[in-house]
């Protein structure tokens, strides 16, 4: 084998190792990233135009529909190739989607804010992802969420969901189409 067909072998297993890892996360990203915009929307909506607080419990759906959308999107598509670093980041995700739901009920036995604390713990997840993947684009927009959360103490009531949409489509939606419009491209 001649050394020029040694370097094409291994430049196309990275590529398909980049593939299957840009495959692995952009769904979960515009899944869960859009299931928070319409229950947010929704539960703001609601929450400010029938003043009803008991509308905050339409957030427990979010697992529900974020979980069916994951479990529909596996059945449909299969990686290529695992990479060996999907399930490391799997495994990281369950434990943030375990926090993510033992916050959301805390918060219905003791009054916190607790929108901060998620989109805390999603910013981290989302920097993390990015940097285990070198994804800048994803660790940048973590960024926004940090912010984002930041400034969220100075906005009380239900304006704050807004502030939480903004962040979820800064940090998830955005990245989420761009790492698969970068996966169309690498494919063509």
């Amino acid at each position: 084998m001649r050394p020029e067909d040694s370097l094409d072998i291994i430049a196309d297993m990275m590529s398909q190792t980049r593939r299957s890892v840009l495959q692995d996360s952009y769904a979960p990203f515009l899944i869960w990233g859009w299931a928070t915009v319409a229950i947010g929307l929704s539960v703001y909506l609601l929450v400010t135009l029938l003043h009803n607080p008991g509308f905050y419990l339409l957030w427990f759906m979010l697992p529900v529909i974020g979980v069916t959308g994951m479990k529909i999107r596996k059945r449909q598509h299969k990686s290529e190739v695992k990479a060996t670093l999907t399930s490391p980041l799997a495994s990281i995700w369950k434990m943030f989607l375990v926090l993510l739901i033992c916050f959301s009920v805390s918060s219905f036995l003791i009054s916190y804010n607790v929108l901060f604390f998620i989109l805390l713990i999603l910013s981290i997840g989302c920097y993390v992802t990015g940097a285990s993947i070198k994804y800048p684009l994803l660790q940048y927009s973590s960024i926004i969420g940090f912010i984002v959360d930041a400034s969220r103490w100075i906005v009380t009531g239900p304006l704050q969901i807004i502030l939480f949409l903004i962040a979820i489509i800064a940090m998830m939606i955005i990245p989420g189409y761009k790492m698969k419009e970068d996966l169309r491209y690498d494919r063509t």
